[in-house]
């Protein structure tokens, strides 16, 4: 039912789209990638079966929701929102089967999942339903233009968590700090989703929530329809002050912001709203803020908060209170076997050199959100359109230009106008005759243009503009609510695919000690419990937790670093080990009287820490050594998953690999660094065609920037599974000024869209490039320093000289002394400010060619690739990753 009134609701941009058959019946991504054919190979809930048992479920649902209603308290709100969880929530089952399956059978509407469609459609109407209770007697519920009246507002919770992470003395400050957030925004959506019924859930990362709201009708809000106001400023107070009192509870350092957004029928506006809320809350206290326990008088000042004081006369790093329940949290959720299989501690991370990484990805999301790059997707080429629905009697419009003229001629009044206004809504806006009359076409502009892009108002601009934009809006991919939902949902899909992934490629060991934990029991009953003691054996230092309730010490760091994959547990029995506590004070000796596998879910484990995944973040704790394979392989998916716009969908990605003995405060600063310096320049970049080659439905482009001194290589797919050209995804910004290939189109700014397999060698195009950028915290005055942002397709070119060099160097020792001979030299044919001088950079590539030929015994083309690389940075950025971060010998070299 939702599915339908949101159809009946929903403006799209073209209605006799092409039909479809068995063959086109194709799930896709977001972002055009095929899923699956849904009739060749249909999911289950399009089965006889599956339909069957998803009635049944239904049916329970609906049960379940009687039952709540007669026997649990209206103020029980986790049980309600339990049910409500269980079927739409991350892992609800109604989620999973109505994302299997296409929100309807058009073909430009692939990208879209009956469940996208039909969860923003319950937000929108939920809201709007409980604006029209507010309003009362005042709304006129027979009015027969309701739903063209229809807005909605946005509520926007955040809490500013960049602020609690800086402050991360341990890593379980923060994961402790992260959880207590997750807490809160449970206890906002409880508030918002269950116990008002106002809106639901939207858009949530890891600092902000937004919330569909009620939202005053078109033409009637205060003062002009008095009593139709929903007074939102009260509103918005009452939820402060609600949300204040949750954040207190909390202790959080910061205050809570709050905002409610105008009125709108469309989420275009959301990514405003999360930008305003980002930019209010860079400053911690951007509002009056009181928390308790700020009185010092008692102790010191907490190292972790540094607000409050610590209640300790003698022990400076004694933590508050609040900031010591937050790091324990995590602890109590550990031992109870409640936070998965994912391990909490540093020491179970870091690889055989005692060293990890902190991994950060981003997919350049929000101007997806926002409407604006949707502007480079289409619906239907202009071309095809006309050939399906052009007659003798009706002569269509055969490319963008006269499609610009054809809607100029039916703004005006006369007959002509008439006939060509009635064949537009004839053909594409069914919209513009609304019962048994035609909408006036400054409210069609609104619904068309206004709700689904930030485009100028119907007064601000002249005809000619006017009829831009409708020609732009008719034939893209709207940014409507339930594909902007669908985008947001598809990149953190993307990030928890990958999550699942990594699992998987960092247990990947040949020692089964490498993800195991043993129990270490002892005679004495005196140590602390639940704390966590520093010894060595044999030279590696081991990390243990002692539990009274366990009965021992709980191994919590890698044991592939003192036993061997042919070694059993009684090669720890009988051990005595010097322990220190938490604060490196000696606490005692440990002998180790017996030695247990856990019997319980502690047994294994994952060596990877998630700290965040959210549409705009992801971030990971690795072993060091898995970190290279992880790259590789989200760089492979995005090539694989965004082939067809990855000019305007960049992957960014940072690694800050460290030894793991580093504060973990050096490392999330040294992580934040990489991501302002990647995120800096947003803008895109001007490269040339070097070559265009289109064969079995793949557009090869090869790419050079404007010094010709790199080149990229992008492959686009162009065709569909089933034979079909695909003019709906790859179209790329040109620096064109004319159009000039029949799938050309013009962006209302003037901007040129043009098809891959439509361009040509010397064209300019308009690329959002991806970048990478690495750092090792050998030093932890590394982490403020700019790191080197480079090109993200130049690591699978590092990676590829090191297999090179793998296979064709004598030894690690030459390889290195080599290298070491060419550097020392660099510098001699440089000038003072680091350039190079005249004819240097020449000179100097020349004796790293005799140098590698000499020394290494090169020769032939993989001479000169080392040489080439070594004039273009990535054989020392090789070098320093694989040598000296991870490493890395050669095959047969010495160590």
């Amino acid at each position: 039912a939702i599915t339908y009134y949101y159809c009946k609701f929903s403006l799209f941009s073209v209605t006799h789209y092409l039909s479809q058959d068995v063959t086109h019946m194709w799930l896709s991504t977001a972002f055009g990638k095929p899923r699956r054919n849904l009739l060749v190979k249909p999911p289950g809930l399009l089965t006889d079966a599956g339909w069957k048992d998803l009635i049944g479920q239904i049916k329970e649902l609906l049960t379940e929701l009687r039952r709540l209603g007669r026997s649990t308290s209206p103020n029980d709100l986790e049980d309600w929102r339990r049910w409500r969880n269980d079927a739409v929530g991350s892992d609800g089952w109604l989620r999973r089967a109505f994302s299997s399956t296409l929100a309807e059978t058009r073909l430009p509407n692939n990208d879209v999942t009956l469940f996208d469609q039909s969860y923003v459609a319950a937000a929108l109407f939920k809201s709007a339903a409980a604006g029209a209770i507010l309003e009362g007697g005042a709304f006129p519920w027979c009015s027969n233009n309701l739903k063209q009246q229809t807005r909605w507002r946005l509520l926007t919770i955040g809490i500013g968590t960049n602020h609690l992470e800086s402050r991360a003395v341990k890593i379980g400050d923060w994961t402790g700090a992260r959880q207590a957030v997750d807490d809160f925004f449970i206890k906002v959506g409880k508030l918002v989703e269950v116990d008002l019924a106002v809106g639901a859930l939207l858009y949530q990362d890891g600092e902000i929530c937004v919330f569909s709201f009620p939202g005053e009708r078109f033409g009637y809000g205060a003062p002009k329809f008095k009593g139709g106001d929903l007074q939102i400023g009260a509103w918005q107070s009452w939820l402060m002050e609600r949300i204040d009192g949750y954040a207190r509870t909390a202790d959080f350092e910061t205050p809570v912001y709050c905002s409610i957004s105008e009125p709108s029928r469309a989420l275009v506006a959301m990514t405003k709203q999360i930008q305003k809320a980002r930019e209010t809350m860079s400053v911690p206290h951007f509002r009056n803020w009181q928390i308790s326990g700020q009185d010092l008088s008692d102790g010191h000042v907490c190292p972790v908060c540094l607000m409050r004081g610590n209640n300790s006369r003698t022990d400076k790093q004694q933590p508050c209170d609040p900031c010591k329940k937050r790091r324990t949290h995590r602890l109590d959720k550990w031992l109870n076997n409640e936070s998965g299989s994912d391990s909490i501690w540093i020491s179970e991370i870091a690889d055989a050199n005692d060293r990890a990484a902190l991994v950060t990805m981003n997919l350049d999301i929000e101007p997806w959100l926002d409407g604006t790059r949707p502007d480079s997707l289409r619906t239907q080429a202009i071309v095809e359109w006309t050939a399906r629905n052009s007659t003798r009697k009706n002569s269509l419009p055969k490319d963008y230009g006269e499609l610009v003229e054809w809607i100029s001629t039916a703004f005006g009044t006369n007959n002509q106008a008439r006939k060509t206004r009635s064949l537009i809504q004839k053909k594409i806006a069914p919209r513009l005759k609304d019962e048994n009359k035609y909408v006036p076409w400054n409210e069609f502009y609104k619904l068309m243009v206004e709700d689904r892009a930030d485009a100028p108002k119907w007064d601000d601009i002249d005809e000619s503009k006017r009829a831009k934009w409708l020609a732009h809006q008719f034939f893209r991919k709207l940014a409507s609510p339930g594909r902007i939902y669908r985008f947001q949902r598809q990149t953190e899909d993307f990030f928890s695919v990958l999550l699942a992934e990594f699992r998987e490629m960092t247990v990947a060991h040949q020692n089964r000690w490498r993800t195991r934990r043993l129990l270490l029991k002892t005679d004495s009953d005196s140590w602390k419990d639940r704390q966590p003691y520093t010894g060595r054996m044999n030279g590696t230092s081991m990390d243990l937790l002692y539990s009274h309730n366990l009965g021992g010490f709980v191994t919590i760091f890698n044991l592939s670093r003192i036993l061997d994959k042919t070694q059993g547990i009684d090669h720890l029995k009988d051990k005595t080990i010097p322990l220190k506590d938490d604060d490196n004070k000696p606490a005692g000796r440990l002998r180790i009287n017996a030695v247990e596998e856990i019997p319980n879910a502690l047994n294994v484990y994952h060596p990877l820490i998630p700290l965040e995944l959210s549409p705009m973040r992801f971030r990971v704790l690795l072993p060091l050594q898995a970190v290279s394979a992880c790259v590789d392989r989200a760089v492979c998916a995005w090539s694989d998953q965004f082939a067809r716009i990855r000019d305007r969908l960049p992957l960014r990605i940072g690694v800050a690999a460290f030894p793991r003995r580093t504060p973990f405060q050096a490392v999330i600063e040294a992580a934040r660094t990489i991501e302002d310096n990647l995120s800096r320049n947003k803008q895109h970049e001007t490269l040339r065609v070097a070559a265009c080659t289109t064969q079995e439905g793949i557009t090869a482009l090869i790419f050079e920037s404007l010094d010709g001194r790199n080149e990229m290589l992008q492959s686009i797919p162009i065709h569909f599974p089933d034979g079909r050209d695909d003019v709906f995804y790859p179209y790329l910004a040109v620096e064109d000024k004319q159009l000039r290939f029949p799938l050309d189109f013009k962006h209302p700014s003037g901007q040129i869209y043009r098809h891959a397999k439509e361009l040509r060698m010397g064209d300019g195009v308009l690329v959002y490039p991806a970048r990478i950028a690495t750092i090792f915290l050998d030093d932890t005055a590394n982490r403020f320093e700019p790191p080197n942002v480079r090109p993200l397709f130049q690591w699978r070119r590092m990676r590829e000289l090191w297999s090179l060099m793998d296979g064709a160097v004598p030894s690690r020792t030459a390889l290195r002394g080599a290298w070491s001979e060419s550097a020392a030299r660099r510098e001699a044919w440089k000038g003072p400010d680091g350039a190079w001088l005249k004819d240097g950079k020449q000179t100097w590539l020349d004796l790293t060619r005799a140098v590698f030929h000499t020394r290494l015994g090169l020769r032939g083309a993989c001479l000169e690739t080392l040489v080439q690389a070594a004039g273009d940075g990535l054989l020392e950025w090789s070098l320093k990753w694989h040598m000296n971060i991870l490493k890395k010998n050669v095959s047969g070299g010495d160590r």
